[in-house]
């Protein structure tokens, strides 16, 4: 799995088309847009390498299968998102 996060304005969109080549994003590939001017996501970047590591690995998608893999990447940024900004935000990939 990879998960790319990428603004939504016209910057981001010619840096998009780079990412889509550089990152060889296909039909297989989901693309996380954080648009900062409609929210504001105060997630440490240390976070996102966990949630690919944990969720995005060979062995957890033999095991549990890519559907498990992508709903529970989801369900970790969402739990993520609902944790109160501070010094342990997002320390840990549920």
């Amino acid at each position: 799995m990879t998960l790319m996060e990428v603004g939504n304005n016209k910057k981001s969109f010619f840096a998009g088309l780079a990412i889509r080549d550089f990152w060889q994003v296909d039909d297989r590939t989901i693309v996380f847009v954080a648009d900062p001017t409609f929210v504001d996501l105060d997630i440490p970047r240390s976070f996102w390498s966990r949630l690919a590591g944990k969720y995005g690995n060979i062995f957890y998608w033999k095991e549990k299968g890519e559907d498990a893999s992508i709903e529970a990447a989801v369900m970790a940024i969402s739990s993520c998102l609902r944790e109160p900004v501070g010094p342990s935000n997002c320390s840990e990939v549920k």
